[in-house]
């Protein structure tokens, strides 16, 4: 642990809980602590040292002592590098993955090849233990002792629950043999579910709740406390009118960088990380497309289908024609559920890679790498050095709030002595006092910025060019353009630049009206204790538009384009509401994709 995670000593969490999972009569467990607090270690330690115990003969032919079950790919994916590289302490412990988008075939031959700790999730893992006899052939020699579910409110959230069971009948009548005693069920989340009954919708009965409570110093006192939000975390909120929305996140993502450009690793580079959550593939897909291509393709260099990198000459933020910080250039990242497993691997291993794969080995790297993405990735992820958390997009719950900020300010940065920020973005009005909410939450801690003051820090140093000049610094059919702009009207020609770009690019236009649209109907999604604050006849579409880069509202909400045909041309506004919702929730079940 000391020579190859770099830990010297456990988190609070992992005191209290390793010693309660390693009691021979404690049975099962609810490990909740906040994200980033080392949940992952509590659970695969006391995995470790009973494959060390009790496995006369250690590999892949001991048998199966664990099953990990996960909500994501991603998350099934880390754990498997962590248990086969990160966490290859001692004799070979091997673990085998089990989601979707992978082949089956593929997935039978490394099952045949024996696996001490089976990692997948549900729906997969399911079919494989109705299908497929070398899981059970593993797992019936008596070696199983685990059965962990982690992100426990996720997958409740996403309504596993039928799966669930049938996966404990499975285990305990075919597996165990209708005695599954000898098992530990151990459930992990940093957040306890609706009215706080996670533990009961998993079916886990007798269960202890182990909470590690900041504002306890007895490192024995065990709490059911509500979640807490890590120490490390530096949260904001700017409240912005709809119309401003696009270029004040150009401004937010700027500033990190004029903030945090002189932020030197051990290594000399600087690798600033920035995660900007959405509420639908489609908004991702708008925004990754417009800060890849505004300042149009000869400056940008585009490294794979979800991944660019701006080349010297692009202007799509003030930084990069700073003198100070002009040499480091921004990656853009996109990703959602509806990208291929393979492009969504792809993507994380890139965003969270050093500098021998994303720069050149012999030189100091310099770069903002930018991730635009929905709450796909905001479960379990533990990605390296993540500056900067921008929730773009109000959360739909307060648990997908601590979800998301969690990604920074966690364990690893804390070593480091590196404190996570994050910022939230609100709309005037209804939405503001969604912030009651989250101050009880952060404990009155959240600092309310001006859009303003954000805007002016990032176009007050340089003159931002219009883009339907030509190299000459002419506009086409007009004079040239000679005095020196003031900041607001730097704010204005940017944002004049991105709808020229969308009107001069049907892609673009697409993608902007896609974006749009999908983004109101996610809005109608928020549950119902919360819309009071997000209620979208509060909202001025005609304003919102503009956010999306266009100069007027789309005269349908592109019903046609999900082939519901002439059905909803009758409906009134009530149930047509109704049918938007609807048509949110599935696409947000299919982000997932299982």
């Amino acid at each position: 642990l000391q020579t190859k995670l770099k830990i010297s000593k456990p988190t609070k969490i992992q005191k209290l809980a390793i010693p309660r999972i390693l009691k021979p009569d404690q049975k099962n467990v609810f490990i909740h602590s906040k994200t980033g607090s080392g949940k992952t270690l509590t659970y695969l330690l006391p995995i470790y040292q009973t494959i060390l115990q009790n496995c006369q003969t250690t590999g892949r032919k001991a048998g199966c002592t664990a099953i990990i079950i996960t909500p994501t790919r991603e998350l099934s994916t880390q754990l498997q590098n962590i248990i086969n590289n990160s966490l290859n302490i001692g004799p070979s412990v091997q673990a085998v993955v089990l989601i979707g988008g992978e082949k089956k075939q593929s997935e039978k031959k490394r099952l045949r090849k024996g696996f001490n700790i089976l990692i997948g999730t549900p729906g997969r893992l399911l079919d494989h233990f109705k299908t497929t006899a070398s899981v059970k052939e593993y797992i019936q020699q008596g070696s199983l002792k685990y059965l962990v579910l982690d992100e426990g409110d996720r997958l409740m959230e996403l309504g596993f629950q039928k799966d669930l069971k049938e996966i404990f009948k499975i285990v305990k009548d075919e597996m165990c043999h209708g005695d599954d005693k000898a098992i530990k069920k151990v459930l992990c989340s940093a957040t306890t579910g609706k009215d706080g009954k996670l533990g009961e919708f998993i079916n886990l009965k007798d269960y202890q709740m182990i909470t590690a409570n900041n504002n306890d110093d007895d490192d024995n006192a065990l709490d059911t406390a509500t979640s807490n939000i890590a120490e490390g975390l530096e949260q904001d909120c700017v409240i912005v009118p709809p119309k401003l929305r696009l270029v004040t996140l150009a401004s937010v993502i700027n500033n990190t960088t004029l903030e945090h450009f002189e932020s030197v690793d051990q290594d000399g580079n600087v690798i600033l990380r920035t995660m900007v959550f959405l509420s639908c593939s489609d908004s991702v897909d708008f925004h990754y497309n417009i800060f890849s291509s505004c300042s149009g393709n000869k400056y940008i260099n585009r490294i794979d289908e979800t991944i660019s990198e701006t080349k010297m000459g692009s202007t799509v933020f003030p930084s990069l024609i700073d003198e100070s910080c002009r040499d480091m250039p921004y990656v853009f990242y996109k990703l959602h559920g509806s990208l291929t497993q393979n492009l969504r691997t792809k993507t994380l291993a890139h965003f969270g890679s050093n500098k021998k794969v994303i720069g050149k080995a012999s030189s100091k790297v310099k770069k903002h790498l930018v991730m635009f993405c929905t709450d796909v990735a905001s479960r379990g992820l533990d990605l390296p050095h993540i500056t900067k958390v921008i929730e773009y997009d109000p959360p739909f719950t307060l648990e997908d709030h601590i979800h998301r900020v969690g990604r920074t300010a966690r364990l690893t940065n804390q070593t480091d002595n590196v404190k996570g920020e994050a910022t939230i973005f609100l709309l005037p009005g209804e939405e503001e006092g969604y912030l009651t909410l989250l101050n009880q939450l952060h404990k009155d801690k959240i600092v309310t910025k001006t859009y303003e003051s954000i805007l002016k820090k990032a176009f007050s140093s340089k003159d931002i060019k219009r883009n339907d000049y030509d190299s000459n610094s002419e506009r086409k059919g007009k004079g040239s353009k000679s005095k020196e702009s003031s900041w607001d009207s730097n704010v204005t020609t940017w944002h004049m630049n991105v709808e020229r770009a969308i009107l001069e690019k049907e892609d673009l236009k697409r993608a902007a009206t896609n974006g749009f649209i999908s983004h109101i109907r996610a809005y109608t999604t928020h549950i119902a204790k919360e819309k009071k604050f997000f209620n979208v006849k509060f909202i001025h579409l005609g304003h919102l538009c503009k956010a999306f880069g266009l100069r007027e509202k789309p005269k349908q909400l592109s019903y046609s384009d999900y082939k519901r045909g002439n059905k909803l041309k009758n409906m009134t506004n009530k149930n047509k509401m109704f049918e938007m919702a609807r048509m949110a929730m599935k696409d947000a079940a299919s982000e997932f994709q299982y």
